[in-house]
């Protein structure tokens, strides 16, 4: 849909010693042979040749490398929502902080 407002949620979870970045978005999802293979480099989840859309499908790609190789309980997801997709990065063994 043209014009539409487009809207990222983040949220943040903490739950048996694990810490969830939630990101959820109000768009139109991904196939569902893509929530994995958005995660490959100059994988796009859309239409290239869409106006409307851009990038390079490199984003994800380097998110998931970096928890991959840094974080080695760490891991990330895609999953499809109605509306949007949803990406959490989890990250393992990280004690709750109180304030």
């Amino acid at each position: 849909v043209k014009n539409k407002k487009k809207k990222i949620d983040v949220t943040v979870d903490h739950k048996d010693n694990n810490l969830f970045l939630n990101f959820k978005d109000n768009g139109t999802g991904v196939g569902k042979t893509m929530t994995e293979k958005i995660f490959e480099p100059f994988e796009l989840g859309h239409n290239a040749d869409d106006e409307e859309y851009h990038g390079h499908g490199l984003g994800l790609y380097f998110v998931k490398r970096i928890i991959d190789q840094h974080y080695g309980g760490g891991s990330v997801g895609a999953v499809n929502r109605n509306p949007g997709l949803e990406i959490q990065i989890t990250f393992a063994d990280v004690p709750r902080v109180s304030r």
